[in-house]
């Protein structure tokens, strides 16, 4: 151990602590962090010296992210792999949002308009929501599926703002337009 007097930093297999704590150990994991109890082992994390939450494994060797200030686990990864958001008992399905309002916004980062997203989410009575231009704000999004690829020529079916509904073909005439090809 390595105690930099100047900093009060302190160095644990360096000699060189470039933080408070620093530990070092060449070829296996520095840091074993075990509770003695079957309660959970965590790291309490703060900040202006109140509790913000705790990152940690249960006594079912699930990782977790709690927030303290929502007194509630918000993530959960559980041996198998599976997440939950939301729930410390994810579905048996790689991934699992749960919430009043279960969505996954689907935001291109690249985008010229921050209101330009799309969603998609399950309400109360099972049914799917899939949604382009979720808040409305360009009102010429369309719905579409590809086989094959992410090539326009892919496009198997499109539903525009119009409500229009092309199988076959990205231009519609008509409320409903089927192009079939050989």
């Amino acid at each position: 151990s390595w105690l930099n007097s100047n900093y009060g930093n302190l160095g644990i297999g360096t000699a060189v602590a470039s933080k408070k704590l620093h530990v070092f150990k060449n070829n296996q994991h520095p840091v074993v962090l075990e509770r003695g109890d079957n309660a959970n082992t965590q790291i309490e994390l703060k900040s202006a010296a109140a509790t913000r939450g705790y990152w940690g494994a249960s006594d079912t060797a699930n990782f977790m992210v709690y927030d303290n200030d929502a007194s509630d686990v918000n993530f959960t990864v559980l041996q198998t792999g599976n997440v939950g958001i939301g729930t410390v008992t994810p579905e048996s399905l790689p991934l699992t949002v749960a919430a009043s309002t279960a969505a996954i916004a689907l935001v291109d980062t690249d985008r010229t308009n921050s209101n330009y997203y799309s969603a998609v989410w399950g309400d109360q009575v099972g049914n799917l929501h899939l949604v382009a231009d979720y808040e409305g704000a360009a009102g010429s999004q369309f719905i579409s599926a590809r086989v094959g690829g992410t090539a326009l020529s892919n496009e198997k079916l499109r539903i525009n703002s119009s409500g229009q509904i092309g199988i076959g073909t990205v231009t519609m005439d008509s409320s409903a337009e089927v192009s079939i090809t050989n």
